[in-house]
Parts: C-alpha cells; sequence; structure tokens
C-alpha cells in the first residue's frame, strides 16, 4: 500500500488546493513578526582577538567529545554552569554572571559577537537566580555523590532554560506541533498504558526526531510541563514547582527513559525529513508562501529544488562528521597504544608485533572510510517520493502512511522473553569467538586483540550513526534480501558493544577531563583577565 492517496496522486498539478489546518496553524507562527524589543539597547561586545583564541579551544575540544553540532552551545552553557557554580553552596556561590556567561559564548563563536543585547544578560541572571533558589530548596541527599548528580540534573535544565532564553526557536516548537498532529494517529501502541501517557511519548519521540533533542533537553521539556508558569518566573509557580521537586524529578526521569522512547524514535525518525523539507519551502518562499503551497505545480517544483541543495548539505556534514571522527578515533588509539598495547607487549611477549600494531592503527581509519564511500542514496526515487508526502501533508493533514503497531518492550510475555534473550546470547557471542579466532592465527598478543576489537565495534558504531545522518533525507523503505540477513546476524552484536563502549567511555573521557579540569577554567580565566586589561588598555589610549 504506497503511503499517500491513490486520489492525490491523480490529482491536477495545477489546480490550486486548500491548505490542511495543521499546516495553516504552522504558517501563523512562521508569518509572524520577531519582537523589535528583543533586539534593541546596548551589544554585548567582546575583543576580537581574544575571541579568536576562546574559538580555537572550543574548536579542539568538541573534536575530542565527539556531539551534535546543534547541542554544542548549550553544552557549552552547561559547562559555564557547572564550572562557576558546582561545588559552591549558598552564600558562597558566585553572583549571578549572565553577562559573563553571554561573552564567553560569543568568545567560543556560539554567539555573533555585537549582536545580543545588554538585557539579556539580566534575563539569564534572573534564570540563574532562580535556579540557585531551586538548589538551596530542596532536601538534603544522603551521599555527596547523589548530591552532585542533583546539582548537575538541575544546572542542565538551567542550561536549556538560558539558551531557551538567548535563542528562542518558535518556528523549530510549530514545526514539532505541525509534525506531532500530523503524525500521532499513524502509530498504535499495543498494550495498557494510558493514553496521556503515550500520547505524551509521542510527543517527545517527534521532538527527538525532528530536532535531536538530547535527554538534558527532554528533561527541560518535562520540566515546564510539570512546573507549568516555571520559565515567566511567577514566585508562586516557582514555589510550588520546588515544594514538588522530588516527585516531578522523579516522573521526569522515568519519562526520559520510556520503554517506548526508541521504538517511538525509530517510528518518527522516518518522516522528519518531509517536515524538514516543508520548513526550508515555507522559509524560502516567505513572501507568497500561502499561494505556493496552494499551488501543486510550485510545490512540486520547489520541493525539489529544496531536496537537491538538502542533499548536498547533508553530503558536506558527512564528510565534516567522518574527519571529525577518524581524528577522534586517531586521537584514542594513539593514546591506547602509547599507554597499553605497547608497553604490556613489550612487557609480556618481549616485543612488539609489527603485524599486530600495523593492522590496529590502520585499520580503524580504513573502515570509517570504506562505511563513508558506501554510503549510498536514491536521489530520484527518493525526490519523488517526499514530493508525494508533502503534498499529502499540505493538503490532507496526514502522512497517508497505514497506521503501525507497537508492541512496548515486556509486553511480549515472559516465556518468548527467556527463549529470545537466551537465543540472542548465543548469537551475540558467535562473531566475537570468530573474530578473536582468526586473530589469534595472525599472532595477536590478548591486549592487541582486545583494542581490535574495541575498534572494529567503536567505528561501526559510529558508520552506523553515519548511515543514520544520510538516511534522515531517504523516506525509502529499506530492501531486505538474504545478504542484510547475514550482515544483520554479524554486525548487531559488534554495533551494541559499540553502542556500550560509545556511552560508557564518554563518561570516562579523559581528553575531556583533562581539558575540563585541569585547562578550561585556569584558560578561560586568564581570557577574561586578558581581556579586561585590554580594555584599561583602550581606554588609557582614549586618554591621549
Amino acid at each position: 500500500m504506497p503511503w499517500y492517496s491513490e486520489k492525490q496522486q491523480s490529482m491536477p498539478e495545477s489546480v490550486s488546493r486548500e491548505i490542511s489546518e495543521p499546516v495553516q496553524e504552522f504558517l501563523d507562527v512562521v508569518e509572524t513578526p520577531a519582537s523589535k524589543a528583543a533586539s534593541e539597547g546596548t551589544k554585548i561586545k567582546v575583543h576580537a582577538v581574544i575571541s579568536k583564541m576562546a574559538f580555537l579551544y572550543e574548536k579542539v575540544r568538541n573534536v575530542v567529545d565527539y556531539n551534535e553540532e546543534q547541542l554544542l552551545r548549550k553544552n557549552a552553557t552547561f559547562r559555564i554552569l557547572k564550572r562557576k557554580t558546582l561545588g559552591f553552596v549558598g552564600s558562597h556561590r558566585p553572583k549571578p554572571f549572565g553577562r559573563g556567561l553571554i561573552a564567553e559564548l560569543i568568545r567560543a563563536g556560539y554567539l555573533e559577537n555585537d549582536t545580543i543585547p545588554e538585557k539579556k544578560a539580566e534575563d539569564v541572571n534572573v534564570i540563574i537566580q532562580k535556579f540557585y533558589d531551586l538548589l538551596d530548596s530542596v532536601p538534603e541527599l544522603g551521599s555527596e555523590r547523589d548530591t552532585r548528580e542533583r546539582t548537575l540534573w538541575v544546572l542542565g535544565i538551567a542550561a536549556c532554560e538560558i539558551e531557551e532564553s538567548i535563542s528562542p526557536m518558535p518556528r523549530e516548537h510549530a514545526l514539532v506541533n505541525l509534525m506531532y498532529t500530523v503524525t500521532k494517529e499513524d502509530m498504535m501502541i499495543k498494550g495498557e498504558l494510558p493514553k496521556e501517557e503515550v500520547d505524551l511519548q509521542k510527543f517527545l519521540a517527534v521532538r527527538r526526531a525532528l530536532l535531536r533533542t538530547d535527554d538534558m533537553l527532554i528533561r527541560y521539556e518535562l520540566w515546564k510541563r510539570y512546573s507549568p508558569g516555571w520559565t515567566e518566573g511567577d514566585k508562586e509557580t516557582i514555589r510550588k514547582a520546588i515544594s514538588r521537586f522530588s516527585v516531578n524529578a522523579s516522573e521526569i526521569q522515568y519519562q526520559t527513559h520510556h520503554p517506548l522512547t526508541e521504538p517511538l524514535f525509530r517510528f518518527f525518525k522516518k518522516y522528519s525529513i518531509l517536515f524538514h523539507v516543508l520548513r526550508d519551502v515555507v522559509e524560502n518562499n516567505e513572501e507568497e508562501v500561502r499561494d505556493t503551497l496552494a499551488t501543486p505545480e510550485r510545490l512540486s517544483k520547489i520541493t525539489k529544488e529544496v531536496t537537491k541543495h538538502n542533499f548536498k548539505k547533508v553530503r558536506s556534514r558527512l564528510t565534516r562528521s567522518v574527519v571529525r571522527t577518524v581524528i577522534y578515533i586517531f586521537i584514542t588509539k594513539m593514546f591506547l597504544a602509547l599507554v597499553l598495547e605497547i608497553p604490556i607487549d613489550v612487557y609480556f611477549e618481549n616485543g612488539v608485533n609489527p603485524q599486530s600494531l600495523g593492522i590496529n592503527i590502520l585499520f580503524p581509519p580504513m573502515l570509517m572510510l570504506f562505511i563513508a564511500l558506501t554510503i549510498h542514496v536514491p536521489i530520484e526515487k527518493n525526490t519523488k517520493k517526499i514530493i508525494q508526502g508533502i503534498q499529502s501533508i499540505v493538503y490532507g493533514g496526514r502522512t497517508g502512511v497505514e497506521q503501525q503497531k507497537i508492541t512496548p518492550p515486556g509486553a511480549r510475555g515472559a516465556a518468548k522473553t527467556i527463549i529470545f534473550r537466551f537465543i540472542y546470547t548465543l548469537v551475540f557471542l558467535l562473531p566475537f569467538v570468530l573474530i578473536w579466532i582468526g586473530l589469534q592465527k595472525l599472532d595477536f598478543s590478548v591486549v592487541s586483540t582486545l583494542i581490535f576489537i574495541f575498534f572494529l565495534t567503536i567505528i561501526s558504531f559510529f558508520g552506523i550513526k553515519l548511515r543514520q545522518r544520510a538516511r534522515e533525507i531517504i523516506v525509502l523503505d529499506q530492501k531486505e534480501n538474504v545478504f542484510s540477513l547475514i550482515l544483520d546476524f554479524f554486525s548487531i552484536p559488534i554495533l551494541r558493544v559499540g553502542r556500550w563502549f560509545s556511552v560508557r567511555f564518554s563518561k570516562i573521557n579523559v581528553f575531556v577531563f583533562i581539558l575540563d579540569i585541569l585547562i578550561e577554567a585556569p584558560f578561560k580565566a586568564f581570557i577574561e583577565a586578558f581581556e579586561e586589561w585590554l580594555a584599561y588598555l583602550r581606554e588609557k589610549k582614549e586618554e591621549i
């Protein structure tokens, strides 16, 4: 069954069509002019030379701490909050530092210089003070580690609110609402979960799929839901939110890691490209957007142009991601070789095996290059289906997909679950046993073998993420055959281990620890002091 209606497909292209209500609501937000008051007044300006130093540091840090590009500024804000407040309590905390935070983001290249009004620093100060009050009011936890985790949890929400205050995204939020409205009935959940809970999970999955939202941003979205009025700063509302902190935090944690999170995300991710392209069509034709959307022929033509442009952007972004990943892998590989592989081989094996060392050095970049070169997008067929999907949304208010059903984990039955897990465990071990046997025949030591497996799993996981990035512009169903089935049989265990390594390694990233603890704080302090010194010199020069 096609995921667009046959009736729509046969409609004459030149006939004007009525735009669906969900799309009209999205257009209402797009056509709303931005507030001029938000950009008036004196702007925050930093020294250009100092900014280059801070920008270079941020580039280096982002290489060793791999993250999605759209999350970098929010993550930088979180680091600033953590660096300036973690470990300080009550009256020992620094006064709200809104201007310093914005100035630091400008120096690092996350905000444009001389464009953010000074008034915005006052807004950030209010947010910081609000979260200070929250941290001071919630009950003390049993251990120092628990207290630290709670503080980081709260600072993460604060970082998201500051990000939203500095750079509000009404169009992105309107696009999320559009996709949620259009797609929420395309997925039915088996089981007896409350409808309100299912709808919330669908909405959060749409946000993850459309905006690549991480857990921190999801927690902020839920925090606003469970603490209505929090962002407006109403004192009574804030007092109630603080009094319900423990209850809200537990519920937020449950909803963030809900059993439906992954299956719903995978479903909605497939159709997010339709809404990205529709947004680009709208933004590229704002002056006559309603006329464009109401005319199928014009909409089809512009959609095709936008899709072609998006394909080029994805390829460019893919190239950057491959370069960043190779650098990240190379640095990690050199570190492990110097610290583990070579010393242990010399001590236990009475020397280094050139063959195993050479394979372990050359294999990671070669595998990454192979994965990048084998990524293929069927442009013409894919573009045609995108056009059909967007017309279905614009004129029908639905994607037209056949309703799919999801069975939440745990709803399968205990007996089946036990059997499937047992078989999966046997299948899981087989690829690693075969790899181990093969490497032993090449005279790999135990350490060299473990390092080979580590990089095989990590790069395979990064590679599948790159493939998923490329598939962001693909709405065609993946064809399955005997070869893909065999590939899944051997690759899924490797990818699962790679994902586990990636998550665990990100938490104990030695390079990030060195940068954050030993370098960032003194470096940023030097930058601020140096800029103040240059400002002082400028004053003396003006006196002359």
